[in-house]
């Protein structure tokens, strides 16, 4: 994740990741739990959390149960190493988002620090 995002409570957007392995390549998430990566949030201070899924582009399932239209804030993967992620917040104040993704048989979770504005 680029620099800070400008995010504000009760407003989808959409936040851009890239992942990069350590010599700076783009590896490809395989599926994980019928995502190629989960993003689950958590307000400071309370018990307030949201999840959501980032998407293979040809999922039609991803987020949702089978035959039941998934969310329109779930995120997508467009190329290897490259997501993007679907974000809807309840609450203004510091997040933590903690963003899993399944690379080389390895599960790997990256957290971050979000500012939720009004």
């Amino acid at each position: 994740m680029q620099g800070h995002p400008s995010l504000h409570a009760v407003q989808a957007q959409f936040v851009d990741v890239e992942v990069t392995d350590s010599h700076g390549h783009r590896p490809a998430s395989v599926p994980w739990f019928g995502a190629l990566a989960h993003a689950i949030f958590f307000h400071q201070g309370s018990l307030d959390y949201f999840h959501t899924h980032i998407c293979a582009p040809d999922a039609p399932n991803c987020g949702a149960l089978p035959g039941v239209v998934s969310s329109r804030v779930s995120g997508t993967s467009p190329e290897p190493g490259k997501l993007t992620i679907g974000v809807l917040l309840p609450e203004p104040g510091t997040w933590r988002l903690f963003l899993q993704t399944k690379l080389g048989g390895r599960v790997i979770t990256a957290p971050y620090t979000l500012r939720v504005a009004s």
